[in-house]
């Protein structure tokens, strides 16, 4: 949090923030997440990236719904799926306990990529292990929210 405050001293993010983007918002939400590395799938390049969708999980079993998480990631890393993502989990309460951020590097960077996440659990799991873990995840969240967002490199205080 220190190097987060001293950045934002630093580029004069909180008077940006009042003067340029305030104006404009009717409500505002903050959360503090955490990089789950081992879960990630990146791109080779992050370069070209313009796009990002995210998805919020508010979660009623964090430890069920990770672990199948991360059996999707292995079973997408054998057989080279090429679905790229990353995921974070809520560290400040409330009620985001997971984010998946989905780069892209346009709109059609967001279509699925070919084969689907259930596809590619029974290619791995089977019929039967595919199923209840698709079900074990349905029942380890309460609800999702998702949205779009869009880099903007000329509003940027980097």
């Amino acid at each position: 949090m220190d190097a987060a405050d001293a950045w934002t001293a630093r580029v004069g993010a909180n008077t940006h923030f009042a003067s340029i983007i305030s104006p404009y918002l009717k409500a505002f939400r903050s959360i503090i997440t955490e990089d789950q590395p081992a879960l990630f799938r990146p791109p080779a390049s992050s370069s070209t990236i313009t796009l990002f969708s995210i998805t919020q999980f508010d979660l009623r079993r964090p430890a069920a719904f990770f672990d199948t998480v991360g059996k999707f990631k292995a079973a997408a890393d054998q057989i080279n799926w090429p679905g790229r993502y990353a995921w974070q989990a809520g560290v400040n309460g409330g009620t985001t306990d997971a984010v998946l951020v989905i780069p892209a590097e346009n709109w059609t960077g967001l279509a699925a990529p070919g084969t689907t996440v259930p596809e590619v659990m029974v290619e791995v799991y089977g019929e039967e292990e595919a199923s209840e873990l698709g079900q074990q995840l349905d029942f380890a969240f309460r609800s999702q929210f998702s949205y779009t967002m869009r880099v903007r490199p000329g509003l940027s205080l980097q």
